[in-house]
């Protein structure tokens, strides 16, 4: 380590990136996301003492220079599935975070030979400070992204999005985080009872009110605090302008959103936010609803894509 420390490291190579995602979605057909090809020349020297660079300047963050080391020499060693829990460096990219994370699975897969590697994602714990008004939010559009990548074959997801930690990017709570993955592993390899978070399903308008239909995979919806309130809904008139709604839940599986703001509503959040703040909406396993939207509106980070630069991730 002492002879590394003081070393210059130099590294040149030519990387060529497709932004082409071939996968499969449930239903077994390809999904292709279109992209061109790029290449790129690198060069990169460090000097001096590596432990204490900017890990931004640092080769590590290079494309590939990860991989290379961490993953690649795995791969003759056979593995029953994979956990993955990471997203929130790519929250600047977040709606492009779909097609790169589906091709990391489709490409661990090819290597691993195993078409059916189950993977299970961990989407985005709460983080910073709870919203005044509802706002756009990066991180919730990557959680989307997350939960896209989700109805791929063999791939499921929990929510950390209830024990995270405003205050922490990484936060300590790893154990309910555990059982969760736990559930889905025991569900789908070892045929245990399915246990995982309601997903937001269809809705319908009547009249001032939104009815939201959830698939809850045989479960029920509850509501965890005594008053009956549901909190972490917005609603918007045809204008796309939302604000704070107020909400019940209609039977097992429906919720009815309103807000006396709105007249006329068209589309609602929920837990559209880095921070959403308490939620109450879950099931009898104690497990929260997915944030959704049943919106269509362009997203903050549609248009982003990656481009290469040794000081950004």
């Amino acid at each position: 380590m002492d002879d590394c420390a003081e070393s210059t490291i130099t590294t040149t190579a030519t990387l060529e990136v497709t932004k082409v995602a071939t996968v499969q979605d449930v239903n077994g057909n390809s999904q292709n996301d279109p992209g061109d090809i790029i290449n790129y020349n690198i060069r990169v020297e460090n000097k001096g003492n590596v432990t204490d660079a900017d890990p931004n300047d640092c080769c590590l963050n290079l494309p590939v220079v990860l991989y290379n080391s961490m993953v690649n020499p795995f791969i003759n060693y056979k593995i029953a599935g994979s956990i993955w829990y990471q997203g929130e460096s790519n929250q600047e990219r977040a709606v492009e975070y779909e097609y790169l994370l589906k091709g990391l699975i489709e490409d661990w897969r090819k290597n691993w030979d195993s078409l059916k590697l189950p993977f299970y994602l961990v989407q985005l714990a709460n983080y910073r400070k709870e919203n005044k008004v509802p706002k756009e939010s990066k991180w919730a559009e990557v959680r989307e992204s997350q939960a896209k990548v989700a109805q791929l074959k063999n791939v499921d997801l929990i929510t950390a999005i209830d024990i995270g930690d405003a205050d922490d990017i990484h936060p300590k709570n790893k154990k309910d985080v555990g059982k969760r993955l736990a559930k889905l592993a025991m569900h789908y390899q070892y045929d245990g009872e399915l246990q995982k978070s309601p997903e937001y399903k269809s809705y319908t308008i009547d009249k001032n009110k939104v009815i939201i239909e959830i698939n809850t995979f045989g479960s029920n919806l509850k509501c965890s605090n005594k008053y009956g309130y549901l909190r972490g809904f917005a609603i918007a008139g045809e204008n796309g302008k939302f604000v704070w709604a107020k909400a019940y839940i209609k039977n097992n599986n429906q919720v009815v959103v309103y807000s006396k703001d709105i007249t006329y509503p068209k589309f609602v959040r929920y837990a559209w936010s880095d921070n959403p703040g308490t939620l109450d909406l879950v099931n009898t396993d104690h497990l929260p609803v997915l944030p959704f939207r049943t919106d269509t509106f362009e997203l903050s980070t549609a248009k982003e894509r990656y481009f290469f630069s040794p000081h950004r991730f």
